[in-house]
């Protein structure tokens, strides 16, 4: 059954966004559909991200100070908020400054393993971040370049060969290619769940059976979904998957990569120092467990805080 707005839910609606307010040229009201690229915040997210810096700014994970007690703990329980927003665990959100860094993050990291990083004495699960030249990246024409151009450049320094699923006249990922195209040399399945372009939304089940039935690492661009659709990335079955706060009306400058538990503790880091070490010696450093161990350097702490309030 289809479902209106009344004239007053929908004022509501615009009265929880001040940049609605504003009035365009010649007096006409400000109506805005591009949140595919970006999206308005509401005054809650606004207030969260000033509330943190009048309140309690503090450098998160480093001091033991009331104020970066009170701080870090703002900081984690913005990723327990995000993370329940997508079915996850908090130990499974990495934060990132956008999705485009942190689908970079996934893809370096199989450069790090290839070569030789975090390999020896990972098991099993360390050893599916290893490519091979020959080996396969299965990619679809339907992707934005934030999903397409990590993974080329992927093969362009492992000399493996990236492969791709067709677009349908309709618009539609061909998904009965993924038969023929996911082989023995497949080890990475990077996907789009909804397209920035079309709005057609992708049979997640159909690439991670695929992927499973030859133990490839399945990626998924969640940019446009966790947005728009009820998203419960356990329940997809993927292995990661990237999406942005700015389009889930959160500031820009942070995202999020979700990861299998057990994939994050055997994956090796690509940006280091910061909170992401345990021990530094002259000759060598252990690394904090996940999600630390991926978060280098100073955090976009007040952000990630109001991505946090985006997402409650």
């Amino acid at each position: 059954m289809e479902s209106r707005l009344t004239a007053a839910e929908l004022a509501a609606v615009r009265a929880d966004f001040p940049l609605l307010a504003r009035t365009l040229a010649g007096g006409r009201p400000l109506v805005y559909l591009d949140s595919a690229a970006t999206s308005q915040k509401p005054e809650c997210v606004l207030d969260a991200e000033q509330d943190f810096y009048v309140q309690r700014n503090a450098a998160v994970h480093r001091g033991a100070h009331q104020l970066a007690e009170e701080a870090t703990e703002a900081f984690e329980q913005a990723r327990g908020h995000v993370a329940r927003f997508v079915g996850a665990s908090p130990d499974e959100i990495v934060w990132t400054s956008n999705a485009t860094a942190a689908i970079n993050l996934v893809a370096y990291a199989f450069s790090n393993a290839t070569a030789g990083r975090g390999v020896e004495g990972g098991g099993d699960e360390a050893r599916r971040f290893v490519l091979a030249p020959g080996d396969e990246i299965l990619v679809t024409e339907a992707e934005h370049h934030a999903n397409l151009v990590p993974w080329q450049e992927l093969a362009a320094r492992t000399g493996a060969r990236l492969r791709w699923v067709e677009v349908s006249d309709d618009g539609r990922l061909c998904t009965e290619q993924l038969e023929q195209l996911v082989t023995e040399r497949t080890r990475v399945v990077a996907f789009t769940h909804a397209s920035n372009v079309t709005g057609a939304v992708t049979d997640v089940a159909d690439f991670v059976a695929a992927a499973r039935r030859v133990g490839a690492i399945t990626v998924l661009d969640a940019c446009q979904s966790v947005p728009h659709l009820p998203v419960d990335l356990p329940e997809l079955g993927v292995d990661f998957a990237a999406f942005s706060g700015h389009k889930m009306l959160a500031p820009t400058g942070v995202g999020a990569l979700y990861g299998r538990r057990e994939l994050l503790a055997a994956m090796p880091p690509v940006t280091t120092v910061g909170s992401m070490v345990k021990t530094v010696t002259m000759e060598s450093t252990t690394y904090a467990d996940p999600p630390q161990r991926f978060e280098a350097g100073t955090q976009m702490v007040s952000q990630a805080v109001a991505m946090g309030a985006a997402a409650q």
